[in-house]
């Protein structure tokens, strides 16, 4: 009986040590990987309307935007816009340049970053001055049937190793299809993922 109850504890101390380990294992592999940064629909960026045309270095992480205007995204002009309504664009300009900068603390620990971007016309994304990614089509061509813009989203991992420890700034223009366009809307996102 004494033989039995020892057996039986012995057992319950090894089922119970199991589970243990399977808990941190499983814990482990789910936080592997996660966010080091999320810049989302409704975050505030620096912007300046297309009227004129800002310096080459606009896209640089030294470039001084204090005299550009602040704005939630998304940005354009219609109904649907959440965000910053750009009422004075249509037939006036086509262009909108953006700015956002952005800390990293690790740089080895950065798995992913993916640029999300819904976008009326053509657009060009800088990080820290580098261009990462562009259309020549907008994103307008592959509309749905409803009219809306798709999202797209765009794996640029392998422009991590521009990313600096401290501050950086992400940097993109969007171009209307149309100047005399109905709507516009441009809706930028960004998140890097780390291990």
């Amino acid at each position: 009986m004494n033989s039995s109850l020892y057996l039986s504890h012995s057992t319950k101390r090894l089922i119970c040590s199991f589970l243990i380990c399977t808990l941190i294992v499983l814990y482990g592999s789910a936080a592997g990987a996660f966010q080091l940064l999320k810049v989302d629909q409704g975050d505030e960026w620096s912007y300046l309307k297309g009227k004129v045309q800002p310096p080459r270095s606009w896209t640089h992480k030294q470039y001084d935007d204090s005299d550009w205007m602040k704005g939630r995204s998304g940005f354009g002009y219609s109904n649907k816009i959440k965000g910053t309504q750009l009422n004075d664009m249509k037939g006036k300009y086509e262009k909108v340049y953006l700015r956002k900068v952005f800390s990293v603390s690790n740089l080895k620990r950065i798995s992913r970053m993916e640029l999300s971007i819904e976008c009326d016309g053509k657009y060009i994304a800088y990080i820290n001055g580098i261009e990462v990614i562009r259309n020549s089509v907008g994103t307008s061509g592959s509309k749905l049937t409803t009219g809306i813009s798709q999202r797209q989203q765009l794996d640029i991992s392998g422009f991590a190793h521009e990313l600096l420890l401290g501050e950086n700034v992400l940097s993109i223009q969007c171009e209307n299809d149309d100047i005399n366009s109905s709507s516009f809307s441009f809706v930028p996102a960004f998140e890097i993922q780390g291990e």
